[in-house]
């Protein structure tokens, strides 16, 4: 029923995504909405101190979080905590997702059959955006159910109309975040190199709107930065209102991108792209067609150069970012850790007396999460070569099978490795130029100690994927398992579990290297997890048919 036509086709194809995110978030917005009032609990002056407070705490962190709203009401502090990431998580999905209806269809041969049928192009692509659409709404009423259920619990007064634009605001800049996929999707020939430097331009644009707002001088640059016309908006914070010109000039913009990506799809070759200087790209195609093709670690390497290198930069700038702002909030912080007990937000944000304890929070908090969706960008890149025939003609050659993924472990390894020596080297150099003392030694153990845990999730996954039928749902398993893990040891603080519990999240074994030092039993865990499972994936390989 769902195959009868495009659009159903499109929306059945995407359908474990929309649950899995949508519900995902819809989760973090429930929990986060219940637990407003033990973090800001009381009422009157008691409730107005501890809202200054955490605003204070907040502040420290503007460049992830942008501006800090009034957190003595519900509507604040989920504008503040939950409204600021939630959608640029969404729309790194979404913008995957729009790269995969065309780029990926084309990429597997889809495309062609589908455009042999009696469809034209600009069909093809209007059923497409359509379920695209359908999708984005999907998404949004599981994010509206989880919100709608998370104030009810928490008992706080919020009017359902404030509720709705809020949800506008997001599925607009999901629906601008969408078109920009497709529009990147036709001048880029492999989708995970689309599916990187659209991901890299919605967190960099992020980060930079966040940098100019907290910059007066330079705060006029933010209208260039889509997330502004976004971060605007404010419909959940009293005294606020929504802003219907920074909105429609959001749809206008995701209109003239659709626009974009639609003339140069239907004036393209399919299994090409759209070359602004013919010639010149021919001619680099031409040279450098066989680079890193003489063995199966070189391909392997090659595939990685470009992630790598965004990685790298991106999260070297953020470290650069990061690092230049210790000494201007250390000041405040410990100020006010030290006026007495912070309770529940003392325990959410730890002691932050030292440098070491900034970076910890700040940037080690977050990165073997990032890490982790890296290693997953890896797990997805194997299920495509497999599902797409490129790994059928590896397994056709004169080689054991276990070479074909043990080079893939290589080189990911080798990529992580360039990744955290850029991240350190990122680090110093900002330590220097800040005049900012750092514990090079936990620096670096630190980000030692991360290496096995984006290892471990990339071995789950190619595991997961050497034994199912179909090795595409190994993604899915393993976002969902990685996700579950990070949100446990994000709210162990909040929810008092055993460490019988939290020993099964890999984020609680890596631990906290930065201002504690190596936790090495977690770690030889780890490591020892990624051996069994990488020995799994060699025989599940050896043993499996390749799909077909």
């Amino acid at each position: 029923m769902m195959l009868r036509s495009i659009f159903l086709k499109s929306l059945r194809d995407n359908r474990a995504g929309v649950l899995g995110w949508g519900a995902g978030f819809g989760f973090i917005m429930l929990v986060g909405a219940a637990q407003y009032p033990q973090v800001i609990g009381g009422a009157g002056e008691m409730r107005a101190r501890m809202a200054a407070e955490m605003a204070k705490a907040f502040q420290a962190f503007s460049f992830m979080l942008g501006e800090i709203t009034a957190l003595d009401t519900i509507g604040g502090f989920l504008t503040t905590r939950i409204l600021g990431f939630v959608p640029v998580m969404l729309a790194l999905w979404i913008a995957v997702v729009a790269i995969g209806l065309i780029r990926g269809e084309e990429q597997q041969g889809a495309l062609d059959m589908l455009l042999s049928t009696p469809h034209s192009r600009l069909s093809v692509l209007r059923e497409k955006v359509a379920a695209l659409l359908v999708v984005i709404v999907a998404a949004i009423a599981f994010l509206s159910l989880g919100l709608f259920v998370g104030i009810l619990a928490s008992g706080e007064p919020l009017p359902a109309i404030e509720l709705a634009l809020a949800m506008l605001n997001i599925a607009a800049i999901m629906a601008f975040w969408a078109a920009v996929g497709l529009l990147v999707g036709q001048l880029v020939l492999v989708r995970r190199t689309a599916s990187s430097i659209t991901g890299g331009i919605i967190f960099g644009t992020f980060l930079l709107n966040n940098l100019l707002e907290g910059l007066p001088n330079l705060k006029w640059l933010g209208w260039l930065m889509p997330f502004h016309y976004y971060s605007v908006s404010k419909p959940l914070v009293p005294g606020r209102v929504m802003e219907w010109g920074a909105w429609l000039a959001l749809m206008a913009f995701t209109a003239g991108a659709l626009l974009m990506a639609g003339l140069l799809f239907v004036r393209r070759d399919i299994g090409s792209t759209f070359r602004i200087f013919p010639s010149r790209a021919g001619t680099r195609a031409k040279e450098g067609a066989s680079t890193l093709l003489g063995s199966v670690f070189g391909k392997s390497i090659r595939d990685l150069l470009w992630p790598t290198f965004f990685w790298s930069l991106g999260l070297g700038l953020y470290a650069l970012m990061l690092v230049s702002t210790v000494n201007e909030v250390l000041g405040p912080l410990r100020q006010m850790l030290s006026n007495g007990d912070m309770g529940l937000i003392g325990a959410i944000i730890g002691n932050m007396s030292t440098p070491e304890a900034y970076v910890s929070y700040s940037l080690f908090t977050y990165l073997p999460a990032l890490l982790s969706a890296f290693a997953i960008t890896q797990v997805e890149g194997w299920a495509s070569d497999e599902e797409e025939g490129r790994l059928e003609v590896l397994a056709a050659m004169p080689l054991p099978r276990w070479q074909l993924i043990a080079a893939r472990y290589a080189a990911i390894l080798l990529s992580l490795l360039v990744i955290l020596g850029a991240l350190g080297a990122a680090l110093l150099l900002g330590a220097a130029a800040s005049g900012v003392t750092l514990d090079t030694s936990r620096m670096w153990g630190a980000l030692g100690a991360s290496l096995p845990l984006g290892m471990v999730v990339a071995a789950f996954g190619l595991c997961v994927a050497a034994w199912l039928k179909r090795p595409g749902v190994a993604m899915p398993v393993t976002i969902g398992i990685v996700v579950a893990m990070f949100f446990l040891e994000l709210f162990a603080p909040l929810l008092g579990l055993p460490d019988a519990v939290l020993n099964l999240s890999i984020f609680h074994l890596y631990g906290k290297p930065m201002i504690q030092g190596i936790q090495w039993g977690g770690t030889l865990a780890l490591v020892a997890a990624t051996l069994l499972l990488a020995a799994g994936s060699l025989v599940g390989l050896k043993k499996r048919d390749i799909a077909k």
